[in-house]
Protein backbone atom coordinates (compact mmCIF):
# COMPACT_ATOMS: atom_id res chain seq x y z
CA UNK A 1 0.00 0.00 0.00
CA UNK A 2 1.31 3.43 -0.93
CA UNK A 3 1.62 6.13 1.69
CA UNK A 4 -0.72 8.40 -0.28
CA UNK A 5 -3.53 5.83 0.20
CA UNK A 6 -3.47 6.23 3.99
CA UNK A 7 -6.00 8.64 5.45
CA UNK A 8 -4.80 10.07 8.78
CA UNK A 9 -7.11 10.17 11.77
CA UNK A 10 -9.06 13.33 12.55
CA UNK A 11 -8.84 12.86 16.32
CA UNK A 12 -5.49 14.51 17.00
CA UNK A 13 -6.05 17.72 14.99
CA UNK A 14 -9.56 18.10 16.44
CA UNK A 15 -8.19 17.68 19.99
CA UNK A 16 -5.53 20.30 19.29
CA UNK A 17 -8.14 22.65 17.77
CA UNK A 18 -10.33 22.21 20.86
CA UNK A 19 -7.40 23.15 23.11
CA UNK A 20 -6.61 26.25 21.06
CA UNK A 21 -10.31 27.21 21.19
CA UNK A 22 -10.23 26.99 24.99
CA UNK A 23 -7.15 29.24 25.03
CA UNK A 24 -8.95 31.71 22.71
CA UNK A 25 -11.96 31.82 25.06
CA UNK A 26 -9.69 32.37 28.08
CA UNK A 27 -7.92 35.22 26.25
CA UNK A 28 -11.29 36.77 25.35
CA UNK A 29 -12.39 36.60 29.00
CA UNK A 30 -9.08 38.11 30.18
CA UNK A 31 -9.44 40.93 27.63
CA UNK A 32 -13.04 41.55 28.69
CA UNK A 33 -12.24 41.62 32.41
CA UNK A 34 -9.18 43.81 31.87
CA UNK A 35 -11.25 46.23 29.78
CA UNK A 36 -13.97 46.42 32.44
CA UNK A 37 -11.44 47.53 35.03
CA UNK A 38 -9.35 49.76 32.74
CA UNK A 39 -11.56 52.86 33.19
CA UNK A 40 -12.40 53.24 29.51
CA UNK A 41 -8.86 52.80 28.22
CA UNK A 42 -8.47 49.89 25.82
CA UNK A 43 -5.98 48.38 23.42
CA UNK A 44 -6.49 46.54 20.16
CA UNK A 45 -3.82 44.06 21.25
CA UNK A 46 -5.66 43.24 24.47
CA UNK A 47 -9.11 43.00 22.89
CA UNK A 48 -7.82 41.02 19.90
CA UNK A 49 -5.52 38.63 21.76
CA UNK A 50 -8.10 35.87 21.37
CA UNK A 51 -7.68 36.05 17.58
CA UNK A 52 -4.13 34.70 17.68
CA UNK A 53 -4.93 31.19 18.98
CA UNK A 54 -8.17 31.22 17.01
CA UNK A 55 -6.57 32.07 13.66
CA UNK A 56 -3.24 30.29 14.13
CA UNK A 57 -4.41 27.33 16.21
CA UNK A 58 -8.04 26.42 15.60
CA UNK A 59 -8.29 27.13 11.87
CA UNK A 60 -5.15 25.27 10.70
CA UNK A 61 -6.01 22.21 12.78
CA UNK A 62 -9.59 22.16 11.52
CA UNK A 63 -8.16 22.40 7.99
CA UNK A 64 -5.85 19.43 8.70
CA UNK A 65 -8.75 17.40 10.11
CA UNK A 66 -11.19 18.36 7.36
CA UNK A 67 -8.88 17.46 4.50
CA UNK A 68 -7.26 14.54 6.38
CA UNK A 69 -3.78 15.85 5.90
CA UNK A 70 -0.83 14.33 7.75
CA UNK A 71 -0.89 14.98 11.48
CA UNK A 72 1.99 17.02 12.86
CA UNK A 73 4.78 15.19 14.67
CA UNK A 74 5.75 16.08 18.22
CA UNK A 75 8.58 18.43 17.19
CA UNK A 76 6.43 20.31 14.68
CA UNK A 77 3.47 20.49 17.05
CA UNK A 78 5.53 21.71 20.00
CA UNK A 79 7.48 24.33 18.04
CA UNK A 80 4.29 25.67 16.47
CA UNK A 81 2.51 25.72 19.85
CA UNK A 82 5.42 27.67 21.35
CA UNK A 83 5.12 30.18 18.52
CA UNK A 84 1.38 30.63 19.03
CA UNK A 85 1.82 30.91 22.81
CA UNK A 86 4.58 33.51 22.42
CA UNK A 87 2.50 35.55 19.97
CA UNK A 88 -0.54 35.38 22.27
CA UNK A 89 1.44 36.44 25.34
CA UNK A 90 3.13 39.17 23.31
CA UNK A 91 -0.27 40.50 22.30
CA UNK A 92 -1.52 40.46 25.89
CA UNK A 93 1.63 42.13 27.21
CA UNK A 94 1.52 44.79 24.48
CA UNK A 95 -2.10 45.46 25.41
CA UNK A 96 -1.25 45.79 29.10
CA UNK A 97 1.56 48.23 28.37
CA UNK A 98 -0.60 50.29 26.01
CA UNK A 99 -3.41 50.49 28.56
CA UNK A 100 -0.91 51.48 31.23
CA UNK A 101 0.35 54.21 28.90
CA UNK A 102 3.93 53.13 28.40
CA UNK A 103 6.04 51.34 25.81
CA UNK A 104 8.96 48.97 25.86
CA UNK A 105 11.39 48.22 23.04
CA UNK A 106 11.73 44.60 24.13
CA UNK A 107 8.13 43.81 23.07
CA UNK A 108 9.26 43.50 19.45
CA UNK A 109 11.20 40.36 20.39
CA UNK A 110 7.96 38.58 21.34
CA UNK A 111 6.81 38.98 17.76
CA UNK A 112 10.13 37.90 16.26
CA UNK A 113 10.53 34.84 18.50
CA UNK A 114 6.87 33.86 18.11
CA UNK A 115 7.00 34.05 14.32
CA UNK A 116 10.32 32.18 14.35
CA UNK A 117 8.93 29.30 16.43
CA UNK A 118 5.79 29.11 14.30
CA UNK A 119 7.81 29.04 11.07
CA UNK A 120 10.10 26.35 12.47
CA UNK A 121 7.03 24.30 13.36
CA UNK A 122 5.68 24.70 9.82
CA UNK A 123 9.05 23.72 8.33
CA UNK A 124 9.22 20.63 10.55
CA UNK A 125 5.64 19.75 9.57
CA UNK A 126 6.40 20.01 5.85
CA UNK A 127 9.68 18.08 6.17
CA UNK A 128 8.27 15.16 8.17
CA UNK A 129 7.50 11.99 6.23
CA UNK A 130 4.02 10.51 6.13
CA UNK A 131 3.45 7.63 8.47
CA UNK A 132 3.06 4.27 6.80
CA UNK A 133 0.74 1.49 7.88
CA UNK A 134 2.42 -1.64 9.09
CA UNK A 135 2.31 -4.54 6.64
CA UNK A 136 -0.43 -7.02 7.51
Amino acid sequence: MYTSDIKPSRKVPLRIARNYFIVAVVCAVIGLVYEIFSHGVWSVFMVGAFAVPLALGVLPNLFIALFRMKTPGMAAENLYACGVATLTLGSLLTGVLQIYGTTNDLIQYYWLVGIGFALLGIIFYIAQPRRTQPAA
